[in-house]
């Protein structure tokens, strides 16, 4: 796809009908990052029932009315995530920047909304493959939290694998870690 400029694009928020588009962009950025679906419907819903989806929450369309971006500020424990979705074929970093920034401005009243009290955290995943992304967290001021380099778990087979899946299970479920996934991830956090 061609970039454009974000200017020429139509930022809206998301209704619960829309949930079946956002999940095929997701599922695009899934298969570019891990060459895999790794998203669900049921996660997506999950998560919007957490958050007020007209406040909390942003699509962006091309002038073609193609879904290109998805963004949305979301609790995470005692600190709060800003997920931000942009479609595999757009290039540059303009997109990411202005949903990154949206998620931004929104995070102060929705920590106060949400009881956040204290230093406001907030972080933001990318995975470790997708380059522009870590990019755009990184130009937003956001620090590596967690970064890794080896992809090497994915050659694992059989007792070795499962007993790698395995801990990336517990460490998931463990409540003291800020983030766990079974793919490498950056992680950035930032002071909101």
């Amino acid at each position: 796809m061609n970039q454009e400029n974000p200017e020429s694009l139509i930022f809206r928020r998301p209704v619960a009908e829309d949930a079946a588009h956002v999940l095929e962009l997701l599922i695009r950025c899934d298969i570019a990052e891990y060459g895999d679906p790794d998203s669900e419907i049921e996660d997506l819903e999950h998560e919007w029932g957490q958050i007020d989806l007209q406040r909390d929450a942003w699509l962006v369309y091309s002038p073609g009315a193609e879904l290109i971006g998805y963004a949305a500020v979301l609790p995470y424990g005692q600190d709060m995530r800003y997920d931000f979705y942009v479609d595999p074929s757009w290039e540059g970093e303009s997109l990411g920047l202005a949903l990154l920034a949206r998620c931004e401005e929104r995070g102060p009243a929705f920590a106060r909304e949400q009881g956040i009290s204290g230093e406001k955290l907030a972080l933001a995943y990318a995975a470790h493959v997708n380059q522009r992304d870590r990019a755009v967290l990184e130009g937003a001021g956001f620090e590596p939290g967690i970064s890794a380099d080896d992809e090497s778990y994915n050659k694992l087979q059989g007792k070795q694998r499962q007993l790698w899946l395995d801990l990336f299970y517990e460490l998931s479920m463990e409540q003291s870690i800020i983030g766990a996934s079974r793919h490498l991830l950056y992680i950035g956090k930032k002071t909101a």
